[in-house]
């Protein structure tokens, strides 16, 4: 399997590659926060995590309120309308 340009570059940097492997949610977030610091710094990387945003709401009982009814059909083809609209 060929590697991608980005993968490459980012290889010749010296970046420890994850290419290929699946991380778990344990391994995923130190490998990640490692990333930030070294690309943003410490400043940089706690800005970025404090774009969080949790939300409002009951998302469980609005999708139910929306899809309730709805035939499985319907959703396939009002989501292929969309991808066809400009």
């Amino acid at each position: 399997m060929e590697q991608s340009d980005t993968c490459r570059r980012l290889q010749s940097r010296g970046s420890r590659s994850v290419v290929g492997k699946l991380l778990t949610l344990p391994e995923i977030r130190p490998e990640g926060l490692r990333v930030h610091l070294e690309r943003l710094g410490p400043a940089g990387t706690i800005q970025f995590l404090q774009q969080y945003e949790p939300g409002r709401g009951d998302y469980t009982k609005q999708r139910h309120e929306w899809l309730d009814g709805l035939s499985v059909d319907q959703i396939v083809g009002d989501v292929e309308r969309r991808r066809k609209a400009p």
